[in-house]
């Protein structure tokens, strides 16, 4: 990741865009060592509700749209959970203090540009897939 340190930013907070809870370590790692702790952080998820659903006796994934709707929204919202609390118990892990949010999206790109209009982001950061990655 770059390395430099953040300075305090317009709107008071950090926001760090994260996939899931291994990048989840790896941002807070980065968070703890490049930006000043009185920084406000807020981890930012967003989860893609999935568009095939498992059911126990099929053998196979049914299509969401094939099926009933509660069936689909329990999924959703159970998966939704799991995330919250895999992310949340990172955090604790690192006894760091942040704020979380789980924005329900299914495109990530207009997902993310969408909470930077609204909440008026100014430090948004994102981690790359490859360690390797330079810009």
């Amino acid at each position: 990741m770059h390395e430099a340190t953040v300075s305090q930013p317009t709107n008071g907070k950090v926001y760090l865009a994260v996939a899931d809870v291994k990048q989840c370590k790896y941002s807070l790692q980065w968070a703890l060592r490049f930006i000043p702790p009185q920084v406000p952080l807020v981890f930012l998820h967003i989860y893609r509700p999935a568009t095939t659903i498992p059911l126990v006796g099929l053998g196979a994934p049914m299509v969401a749209s094939m099926l009933r709707e509660d069936l689909v929204q329990e999924y959703w919202e159970n998966e939704r959970k799991k995330i919250k609390n895999s992310l949340d118990e990172c955090l604790q892990n690192c006894k760091v203090q942040a704020k979380l949010r789980i924005i329900d999206k299914h495109d990530v790109a207009p997902a993310l540009l969408e909470q930077i209009k609204e909440r008026k982001i100014t430090t948004l950061v994102l981690g790359a897939k490859n360690r390797y990655v330079t810009s």
